[in-house]
């Protein structure tokens, strides 16, 4: 019994040329940590899988597009590996028609995000500044009022993200979301080195007010952690 996630469609060309940041190398590593096994189709095609208390189980994470004899090989693999289930959550570019001809089923329960924001960051300063919400606009000018401001640290340190964890632990825990451990967080800048990007907003004191996580992969960057 197989799953998908019919993933937000958008229309422009660039966009759709991304490769997903979970088809990366890194996120392999990464997976591997919390207990994965890779199993790979081709480049960019990569299923994991691990055990789920007596079951196996696997999931396929915004693949590059998957034709008919990807889905019969992942059909093969799930089959061989006697998979409870597969949950294949598509690309920007997939046709959902193909995973409706391969007998797939939508899912419920998305793993990833099932609707994203893409902000291309080759736009000049003014266009992105100008896409901004008013209250958006508003917080940014109050802060430089009020003596705020950003710094931005690529391969942070170990030190920094002890600085920071607080603020993410208890966003996430006020907020109802998954709490990203310690050593969760070590484990990804490690893997990504000078690819991994922490923004710490602090106040007109020097006191740390929030901070975000971002990695990279192919020329793109994915917000993934976030606490104030």
């Amino acid at each position: 019994y197989s799953t998908f996630h019919n993933a937000e469609v958008v229309s422009n060309s660039k966009i759709n040329q991304i490769i997903d940041i979970r088809q990366s190398p890194q996120w392999g590593e990464y997976l591997k940590y919390l207990g994965w096994k890779k199993h790979s189709l081709s480049d960019y095609k990569n299923i994991y899988s691990r055990k789920a208390g007596p079951l196996d189980i696997a999931k396929v994470q915004r693949p590059t597009s998957l034709n008919a004899g990807d889905l019969m090989k992942i059909d093969k693999l799930a089959r061989e590996n006697k998979f409870a289930f597969v949950k294949l959550e598509p690309s920007l570019e997939q046709s959902v028609d193909e995973l409706t001809r391969a007998q797939y089923k939508i899912s419920q329960s998305p793993l990833c995000p099932p609707s994203t924001i893409y902000i291309d960051l080759q736009n000049s300063i003014k266009t992105l500044q100008g896409n901004l919400s008013h209250s958006a606009k508003y917080s940014i000018n109050r802060a430089k009022r009020e003596g705020g401001h950003v710094e931005f640290f690529a391969s942070p340190s170990v030190y920094l993200l002890t600085q920071v964890y607080p603020a993410l632990k208890n966003t996430a825990i006020k907020q109802k979301f998954f709490v990203p451990s310690f050593a969760d967080l070590k484990t990804k800048i490690d893997l990504w080195g000078s690819e991994c990007r922490l923004t710490v907003a602090k106040n007109s004191d020097g006191v740390i007010q929030g901070t975000k996580m971002f990695l990279g992969f192919n020329n793109n960057i994915w917000f993934m952690h976030g606490g104030t």
